[in-house]
């Protein structure tokens, strides 16, 4: 009986631990970017954009070009954003590398 109230508590001790680390994740911020830093997008750890760059040199590109660089730009910075949570929540684990979308069960 004693293993398993070790075991609740370790899991319960993660748990909090867990919770933490996502609060931690939303002060993320990152920039993304594209065309060699023609485009910057600006993202925090809850992916709300908080500002977009666009060089000058862009007014003058087809619109379909500035509209694939801002695409690319936002990618980015989502990509930078999931790596850091995934940076923060494998400190906790110790290396444990749970599956994408796991969810723990409390």
């Amino acid at each position: 009986m004693n293993d398993l109230n070790d075991l609740m508590l370790k899991a319960k001790e993660l748990k909090g631990k867990v919770e933490e680390s996502q609060k931690n994740a939303e002060n993320i911020r990152v920039i993304g970017e594209s065309g060699g830093g023609l485009v910057t997008v600006k993202m925090s750890g809850t992916y709300q954009v908080e500002a977009v760059g666009l060089e000058n040199s862009l007014l003058k590109e087809e619109l379909s070009v500035v509209e694939d660089l801002i695409a690319a730009a936002f990618n980015s910075a989502s990509n930078k954003v999931e790596q850091g949570k995934k940076e923060l929540l494998g400190d906790v684990m110790g290396g444990i590398n749970l599956p994408d979308g796991f969810k723990f069960p409390f």
